[in-house]
């Protein structure tokens, strides 16, 4: 297919979506710096084409270029593509995953609190602005037990309380319950090392409440998604936390 696209290059350069398609095939290649550059082509072209906008971002995001696939991203949201109505419910949640975890990979979580601070009065995305939430809280303070419990117990319980908010108001959605996973290994990291049982024994018991109520219709969910055809997603979701 790349060479398909260099054989006609001459005659459609001048068109966005031959640009971007370029751009996805040289992605795939691996050719990360020649994908931006025939992204950034398709939107100089057409500009006002959420999609060109998301193709650079997400080559940005593959190419691990997490700050400015931030960027982009929070540009579009500031655009307004992060609204189905301006877009599609579809091609906005693929936005949203990727303006979060992007996020999550430059460790800006003020911004995602900021973005996610009304997450359950939002009648189309709850559940995953909210899982994202629950997720940074969590992020926040990973590594820090010993040297800040205080904060620690406190990000945690919210990160723990969000997600069964999240549950409760959605149900065991995918994104949700893919994330809720670290939350789940959080949990047992800390009540397995936890040299004061009894000065953290309610947090302790806080966090195996959780576990205990939410493993099997979050394990129910996972397994579905392992057997279903998008296993790339699920791939990508399930990363969040280790990768990036």
């Amino acid at each position: 297919m790349y060479k398909e696209y260099q054989n006609v290059y001459e005659s459609y350069k001048g068109m966005a979506i031959f640009q971007r398609e370029y751009s996805r095939v040289l992605s795939s290649l691996r050719d990360y710096r020649s994908a931006i550059n025939h992204s950034i082509i398709s939107i100089d072209i057409e500009a006002d084409n959420p999609l060109n906008h998301y193709v650079l971002a997400d080559i940005y995001f593959r190419s691990k270029d997490f700050k400015s696939s931030s960027k982009k991203y929070l540009e579009m949201y500031r655009l307004g593509y992060a609204s189905p109505i301006n877009t599609s419910k579809k091609f906005s949640l693929s936005m949203h995953h990727g303006m979060f975890q992007s996020l999550l990979a430059i460790g800006d979580y003020d911004e995602i609190f900021s973005l996610t601070e009304e997450w359950n009065q939002d009648n189309d995305f709850a559940g995953i602005l909210g899982g994202y939430r629950s997720t940074a809280y969590k992020r926040s303070v990973e590594n820090s037990y010993r040297t800040d419990p205080v904060k620690y117990i406190e990000s945690m319980s919210k990160s723990i309380d969000i997600m069964e908010d999240v549950f409760l108001k959605v149900g065991y959605l995918t994104s949700p319950s893919v994330l809720s996973w670290k939350i789940f290994d959080e949990i047992e990291y800390f009540a397995t090392r936890c040299n004061d049982l009894d000065e953290y024994s309610d947090y302790i018991n806080k966090g195996v409440n959780f576990i205990n109520k939410n493993m099997s219709p979050v394990l129910e969910q996972t397994i579905l998604l392992r057997s279903s055809n998008d296993k790339t997603e699920h791939a990508r979701l399930a990363n969040i936390d280790s990768n990036l």
